[in-house]
């Protein structure tokens, strides 16, 4: 019921007035994407791993990710909260259609650089690919497909995509997220959170347009089952 609710909230944000929901809103940039999953350099592979990024396997990383982020553009930009995960939604039984959903932590939503916007697939992405926990079977293809059918959006191959393109993203950016977290500030409960974001790294990996992606990740013998 309420990850219904919460894809149906998604159809409402999305299917608003653009005037009104973007006004002096700001993109997620694809540099500030590249920050983001240059962690897993940063931080994963020293702390876990034991070793640094070289030059080339850097350059090679930030260039595949940067042309899949660069590709996947495919949507006009929609109003983001920016960490749209269960510990963030809560069900008001008292209220009727999509107000009966409550949302917090809205930090990434309005910050210093005012409102924040991207692309449609970014909150479905963070509802359906917890890093914190396993959904039940099934659960992130059905409410996928009713995301897609809600908002009549016409190519699912083009979505599918996009989405897969920021799934693999936040996942690999929570890779190094939570090693930065977990072993070099001592917050140890982050790490067990690493396994979820590698079910994530190889669910998104499978598609075809991050092929590329995955073959790095093969090359330079990092295991995608760590």
């Amino acid at each position: 019921k309420l990850y219904g609710l919460a894809v149906d909230v998604l159809v409402h944000k999305m299917q608003a007035d653009p005037a009104v929901a973007l006004l002096e809103s700001v993109a997620y940039s694809d540099e500030y994407w590249l920050f983001r999953v240059e962690q897993f350099l940063l931080h994963y592979m020293p702390h876990v791993l034991k070793r640094e990024a070289t030059g080339g396997e850097r350059e090679d990383f930030l260039g595949l990710f940067r042309e899949a982020i660069t590709a996947a553009h495919h949507f006009d930009d929609v109003l983001l909260h920016g960490d749209y995960g269960a510990q963030n939604l809560y069900y008001l039984p008292e209220r009727d259609g999509v107000k009966a959903l409550g949302l917090i932590d809205f930090q990434d939503m309005t910050d210093a650089r005012g409102n924040m916007m991207g692309s449609p697939a970014f909150d479905l992405v963070f509802l359906l690919q917890d890093v914190r926990m396993d959904l039940p079977a099934g659960l992130e293809q059905t409410m996928r497909d009713r995301f897609i059918d809600k908002t009549g959006i016409k190519d699912r191959v083009l979505f599918e995509g996009e989405y897969a393109t920021i799934g693999a993203a936040q996942a690999v950016k929570c890779l190094g997220l939570f090693a930065r977290l977990g072993h070099g500030q001592g917050r140890k409960e982050y790490l067990d959170f690493i396994p979820y974001c590698w079910r994530n790294v190889n669910a998104n990996l499978a598609h075809p347009a991050l092929s590329g992606i995955r073959d790095w990740f093969a090359k330079n013998n990092i295991d995608l089952h760590a």
